[in-house]
């Protein structure tokens, strides 16, 4: 059976680790109530936090908030990444002289 149309995991799995770690850090500042960590979870996200921040000034659960919408931020950056690694690697066409 040939994996023809299948998604190469290996190579894309890079694109899910950044926003992983920030799900992943969200539920454990949650969990454990810590405020001092919520700043340094602020100034990592910046720009978005600033947005996610006016957002749920008037949300009552900022903390699902700031997961969800974090995580999307990290998932756009990480797939703009890619997308920027890939273009780089493409060779230009040369035209025949």
């Amino acid at each position: 059976m040939t994996s023809v149309g299948r998604p190469n995991w290996t190579r894309r799995s890079w694109v899910l680790l950044l926003p992983s770690l920030h799900f992943v850090s969200c539920l454990i500042i949650g969990l454990t109530g810590s405020d001092a960590a919520w700043g340094y979870m602020f100034l990592i996200d910046i720009p978005m936090s600033v947005i996610i921040l006016s957002v749920a000034y008037s949300f009552n659960h900022p903390l699902l908030l700031f997961g969800i919408l974090g995580t999307l931020w990290w998932y756009l950056l990480s797939r703009a990444a890619e997308m920027v690694i890939r273009r780089s690697r493409r060779t230009p066409d040369r035209p025949d002289a």
